[in-house]
Parts: structure tokens; sequence; C-alpha cells
């Protein structure tokens, strides 16, 4: 491990204006306390509550999720002030914030994602072409955010609307029934195990994630060996075609006929004590701080 006093002063920027904030503050304060047990010079920054002076951090760590932190932007504020930051570049925050711009590289590149529509800027969608049930989604949202499961015609609309208040481009997304999983990565460190994902809500929801205790993660499933190292090989081939670097986590389902389809990346993923980076790095002995100074690490690429 390199020397504490080679970090310098490090910045956590959490919180910002997005509608993922309070997940942020908690992924933040728990990042902020972690560095500060390595006995790191931190200090945590609320982009949304102070004037920021760039000039005394050496280091960026951050924890900002959604928009005007996960895209890309304020990743450029960084790059235009000198900073070392964590995680992807500008270029590929933004791309892998998009759902629509993500799926369609993926399908540029042969990976499998489900089929979808894009409503919004005049686009309708073409009715006769889809079959339910279906996910509608706001294309720039994360932690599930304005999403609805649409099981029948007459409930599309109103699903849209909903997606709508999120997001003014909005895409509509044949559903995949099987399993769910998750593929978390750090840069340098050991493989991490796959987590499957089962709740008792309809899907994987922004209640599932952070307000239940009866979701369940399965670190390391029981799964053939040589299914696990495909899964494991897509997993990757997904995450490395947007470019993505650091550190970061890919959601895919398993259909009954073991097809992987990719649903999306996130380049910043939640650290909070539900989240699922911490827990398959647990699995490989990394604790709650080893895994933030691993992640610190991604700074100096």
């Amino acid at each position: 491990m390199r020397d504490v006093s080679e970090y310098g002063h490090v910045g956590v920027f959490c919180g910002g204006n997005s509608h993922e904030r309070e997940i942020s503050l908690q992924s933040g304060q728990a990042v902020y306390s972690a560095l500060q047990s390595k006995e790191i010079q931190v200090s945590l920054i609320d982009t949304a509550k102070v004037d920021i002076d760039f000039s005394i951090y050496d280091r960026a760590f951050i924890v900002l999720h959604g928009r005007d932190g996960e895209d890309g932007k304020f990743q450029a504020v960084l790059e235009f002030e000198g900073l070392p930051y964590t995680g992807s570049n500008v270029e590929s925050s933004s791309l892998s914030m998009n759902k629509w711009h993500t799926k369609s590289v993926w399908q540029s590149a042969g990976i499998l994602t489900p089929p979808y529509q894009i409503v919004g800027a005049g686009l309708e969608p073409e009715i006769q072409n889809m079959s339910f049930p279906v996910y509608v989604k706001p294309v720039r949202e994360g932690s599930s955010i304005g999403i609805s499961r649409v099981e029948r015609f007459d409930l599309l609309q109103p699903a849209i609307e909903q997606a709508g208040i999120y997001d003014d481009c909005i895409i509509i997304e044949q559903a995949i029934e099987g399993e769910e999983y998750t593929y978390s990565y750090i840069a340098g460190q050991s493989e991490f195990p796959l987590i499957r994902l089962e709740t008792e809500t309809e899907f994987y929801d922004y209640e599932a994630k952070y307000l239940r205790n009866d979701t369940r993660y399965t670190v390391a499933p029981e799964l053939d060996e040589n299914r696990r190292r495909y899964y494991m090989e897509q997993a990757r081939a997904a995450y490395a075609i947007l470019g993505l670097s650091g550190w970061g986590r890919v959601d895919f389902m398993i259909d009954s006929q073991g097809n992987v389809w990719f649903i999306e990346v996130n380049s910043v993923p939640g650290m909070t004590n539900h989240s699922l980076v911490p827990k398959a790095a647990a699995a490989t002995g990394l604790d709650f701080a080893d895994v933030c100074i691993a992640i610190l690490e991604s700074s100096y690429e």
C-alpha cells in the first residue's frame, strides 16, 4: 500500500443536486470515515452547499451519484482544475450515464441488451412492435428512480408520464424474465465474485436497494464453472467497451436459456451499507476501508 502521506489532501465530493442526493450523502460520509480511519487527510464536501476552492486538494474521491456527478460534468470541472480524480473519465462517464447511448454501443459490439424504444423529442412508441411486460425508464437517472414495470398497454402512458418527470427522453425496454446479477470491478484488485439479487418487490427498485431488509444478496452463487466464466467474460467486455476505468458495476439478467442480457452500468456505484461493490470486495478479504483505498488508487491512472 502507498504511504498515506502520498495521497495528500483528499476531497470526498458528494451530495450535489441530483435525485440521488441522499444516497450520495450516505456514500460520502461512509468513504470520509473510512479514509479518516486510515489517517489520510480528508475533507467531506457537499457540492450543493459550498463554493469549492479546488486548489486546497491534491486529489478527488467522487461519490456523486446521478447527474452532475456521474455524467462527466464534474469530471470535466476537475480536469479543468488539474485535480486527479477517482473513476472513469469525462467521455466514458457521460456515455455510461445515458442508457440509450450505452445500449447503442453494446448493440454495435454484439453485446446482448434487451430490445427497446425511445420516447421523447417527438418520438412516439411503436406499440404494434411491443410485447409486455416492459420497463419504462428515464434515460439519464440511476438508482431505479422513475422506473415502472408495465404489464399491459393501458398502463403504458401513465408510466411514460411518470418517467417524464425525471427526463425528457424515456426508454421503453423489453423485460427479461430470469435471474438478476451484478459484477463489480476495482482496478488492480483480484477478480470479485458475481452477486445474485433477489427481492420481494416487483423488481430491484429504489425501495429494494436502499430501504428494505428482505432483499437477498447471494455472493458467489453456485454456478457451473463454464457458465460462471462466460458470465464474467461478458460482463468485463460490457464494461470495457464503454471505456470505463478505475471502478464500477455492471448489471445483467440471465434468462432461462442462459443468455446474458446487459441492463446498465454504474461508473460511481453506491458506497452505503446496502451497496454491492463493498459486498463483492468483502468476499475477497477487502474490508470497507481497504475498498476505499483501492478506489482512491484509481486517481493515479
